[in-house]
């Protein structure tokens, strides 16, 4: 064989240029020689490791099991998950009376209605009382709205 053809076509091999028919004959002349130029030892190493390596792939094909728990497992994890879940509704509502806050005295909420609709009542009545003394000295006011009047006098 012309080793410069070989040469040629392991350059374009590497280069990843050849065609399939270029590397199946660089794939016999290493497989096949066992005189190799020492520039081309380590082609040869090369194409003898993809060759056994192919024929070890085809023995050792390997087909995983699947477990036969895994499917009871998943179905346990399920049903646990819905009970917890069912468990968290069911004491959740039971203890989750919503109060409402009707009012703030003295820093304390006040949750009952009538106790806020009778604070409410006293703070009106107060402001209104408050309303009350405060106009009573406003009754002179009425004497300024007629200027002249007042110089006639």
């Amino acid at each position: 064989m012309d080793y410069k053809r070989i040469e040629f076509l392991l350059h374009k091999y590497l280069e990843g240029n050849s065609t399939i028919a270029e590397e199946k004959e660089l794939n016999v002349f290493f497989t096949t020689n066992d005189e190799v130029p020492e520039k081309f030892l380590f082609a040869k190493d090369l194409f003898c490791f993809f060759n056994e390596e192919k024929s070890n792939n085809r023995a050792k094909i390997i087909v995983p099991r699947k477990p036969k728990n895994k499917s009871k497992l998943y179905y346990l994890t399920g049903i646990a998950a819905s009970l917890l879940i069912g468990m968290f509704l069911l004491f959740s509502n039971n203890n989750a009376e919503e109060k409402i806050i009707y009012a703030f005295v003295d820093g304390k909420a006040i949750t009952d209605i009538s106790v806020a609709e009778k604070l409410t009542k006293e703070i009106i009545l107060s402001a209104t009382k408050n309303l009350e003394t405060g106009t009573n000295s406003l009754q002179y006011a009425s004497q300024f709205t007629n200027p002249i009047t007042l110089i006639q006098n």
